[in-house]
């Protein structure tokens, strides 16, 4: 992993940048501006190099709903405030699946 970081060489860490984002309320969209699926509840993408401070520059790959199922659509970089998640996973290299 080179350029990697020491936290991210650690057994945990985020070399590969791969995260499960739970949020705590679905994401806000509008008819006309839908630009993810409405009800998300979980995102899966990679972690943005920086973003602004209070929250996580996210490029998401998918979308589920709050029972773990895919949703269509959703592809774009999102910056998801503190306020808005409720927790993290790093995927490590894991497989897509069911949160």
């Amino acid at each position: 992993m080179a350029g990697a970081t020491r936290e991210e060489r650690e057994p945990g860490g985020t070399a590969d940048g791969r995260v499960r984002v739970f949020l705590r309320t679905p994401l806000f969209t509008t008819r006309d501006h839908p630009h993810l699926p409405p009800g998300t509840f979980v995102l899966e993408g990679r972690l943005g190099a920086s973003g602004p401070a209070g929250g996580l520059l996210v490029a998401v790959e998918r979308c589920l709903d709050e029972a773990g199922r895919a949703m269509e659509g959703g592809a774009g970089t999102l910056f998801l405030p503190l306020a808005k998640i409720d927790h993290v996973s790093f995927l490590d290299g894991e497989e897509r699946g069911t949160p």
